[in-house]
């Protein structure tokens, strides 16, 4: 059964595999807004399956271009 709730050291291992997003990676994002939704609980920061999955879903692309606005 998976957790409901993933620390920054599971949360990285969800998003990265074998290659883990590592924990101050999780922080840098969380403090610029960039990364997957979280839930403070406490002094405890966690992350749900769900805002994973949706992190994951809304960083999908099909070309290197998707996304990238002319300067």
């Amino acid at each position: 059964m998976a957790p409901e709730h993933y620390d920054e050291t599971s949360a990285g291992i969800y998003l990265g595999g074998k290659r883990p997003i590592s924990p101050r990676t999780l922080q840098r994002w969380r403090a610029s807004g960039e990364g997957p939704e979280f839930v403070r609980i406490g002094h405890a920061v966690r992350y749900t399956k769900e805002a994973l999955d949706r992190f994951i879903k809304e960083g999908t692309r099909s070309s290197t271009c998707d996304g990238v606005s002319a300067a």
